[in-house]
């Protein structure tokens, strides 16, 4: 489960930048936000945590999307490719065990090439569609 919610957070922390520096888009971004949450609140439950555990696990579900969203915008600050992919690579370590394998330093590269895809993105003219992540294969 952390792997997938790891992916799904770097995502979302790429979505939510893009995001953040468009003028009357907070509706959209906390809309996201509340959706993923409900998400997982559902997956909980279908793995079988109960009603009365599942406010404690969507509390570490929360409290872990704020660290993580903080973690990767401050990765995105860094504003160079170094410095970016270094930060993504010690956030996805932290939270997932490659055992060994480079992984992290692989999504780390992912991340930036994403969102140097997002960057390019004219502003001024956009819409939905033009945030489908770029084909990177």
């Amino acid at each position: 489960m952390e792997g997938r919610f790891e992916v799904i957070l770097l995502h979302l922390a790429l979505l939510d930048h893009f995001l953040n520096g468009l003028a009357g888009s907070e509706t959209l971004r906390r809309d996201v936000q509340e959706l993923l949450i409900r998400d997982m609140d559902r997956s909980l439950r279908e793995l079988g945590i109960g009603d009365m555990s599942i406010g404690k696990q969507m509390k570490k579900v929360g409290a872990g999307m704020l660290g993580r969203l903080n973690s990767y915008e401050a990765a995105i600050a860094a504003d160079d490719e170094t410095k970016t992919t270094e930060l993504v690579a010690a956030i996805i370590d932290r939270n997932i065990d490659f055992a060994g394998e480079s992984g992290s330093s692989h999504f780390a590269r992912y991340f930036w090439k994403q969102l140097c895809s997002l960057n390019a993105i004219d502003t001024q003219a956009w819409s939905l569609t033009d945030c489908i992540y770029a084909d990177l294969s």
